[in-house]
């Protein structure tokens, strides 16, 4: 849910701030629960966080490099 949340936040702020609200509270939930452990929550947020940096780089590389007049 965080790789989404943050995901959205790239292209709409607003929206991603509440998704990324959402997403923390089904996190402290799901640890409540006993279904995860904190930690668990924590790796799943540094690899969302890992996973739309490197994305959105790739996504400004091949827009750098593709020069603005490409049609993809």
């Amino acid at each position: 849910f965080f790789a989404l949340a943050l995901s959205v936040h790239v292209g709409n702020p607003k929206l991603g701030r509440w998704l990324t609200l959402a997403a923390a509270v089904v996190s402290v939930t799901r640890v409540m629960a006993g279904i995860h452990w904190p930690l668990d929550i924590l790796g799943g947020l540094v690899l969302a966080i890992i996973a739309v940096s490197l994305t959105k780089f790739a996504f400004n590389l091949s827009q750098s490099e593709l020069g603005p007049r490409s049609s993809i």
